[in-house]
C-alpha cells in the first residue's frame, strides 16, 4: 500500500501542510485509474475544442457520421455505447448549430438516417487539427512506446481490437 500525496492546503496558521491520502485498494483498480485518466484526457480535450464549442461524444458522432453518412441513429448510440434518448437531443443541438442533417431511412421511413451539412464537414477538418494536437500532447506525456501499449490494451478491453 502506497501514500499518496495531495495538494497542499492552508493550516490556522497560514503554513502548508502535506496531506497524504492512502488509496487503499482503489490505487490497484483498473476502473479507477481509467476513469482518472478518462478525467485528464477530457480536461485535454476541452482545452482544445473549448473554442470550436465541442464535447467528446459530439465530435464522436460527427466522425462516426462522416465515415458512415447515412447511418441511422440507433446505430450510432450502438457504436457510441449511449442510449438513444440522450442521442437525441445531441444530435437535435448539432441540427440546430446546421452540423448534421436527418433524412428518413430510404428503407424504413420510420428511421433516420444521418449526413453531415457542408458546415458539419467544415467544422469536423478544423476538429480533426484540434484532435491530433491533443493527441500528441497525451502521447508525449504518456511516451510513445507506452501510448501504443496502452492503445491496445483499452482497445481489448473494449472490444474494439485493432
Amino acid at each position: 500500500m502506497s501514500v499518496k500525496k495531495t495538494s497542499e492546503k492552508p493550516t490556522k496558521s497560514g503554513d502548508t501542510e502535506a496531506k497524504a491520502i492512502d488509496y487503499g485498494l482503489i490505487e490497484q483498480s483498473l476502473g479507477y485509474l481509467l476513469r482518472r485518466a478518462q478525467i485528464k484526457a477530457f480536461q485535454s480535450f476541452d482545452k482544445h475544442f473549448e473554442a470550436l464549442d465541442i464535447k467528446p461524444a459530439q465530435f464522436s458522432a460527427l466522425e462516426l457520421i462522416d465515415k458512415n453518412s447515412g447511418l441511422r441513429q440507433s446505430r450510432l448510440a450502438e457504436a457510441l455505447g449511449i442510449q438513444r434518448t440522450n442521442l437525441v437531443g445531441m444530435l437535435d443541438k448539432l441540427q440546430e448549430r446546421d452540423l448534421i442533417k436527418r433524412a428518413p431511412a430510404p428503407d424504413d421511413r420510420r428511421s433516420h438516417a444521418l449526413q453531415l451539412t457542408p458546415a458539419g464537414a467544415e467544422l469536423l477538418a478544423k476538429l480533426h487539427k484540434q484532435f491530433h494536437i491533443h493527441e500528441s500532447e497525451l502521447i508525449q506525456e504518456m511516451g510513445e512506446g507506452n501510448s501504443e501499449t496502452v492503445r491496445q490494451a483499452l482497445a481489448s478491453l473494449s472490444g474494439h481490437s485493432q
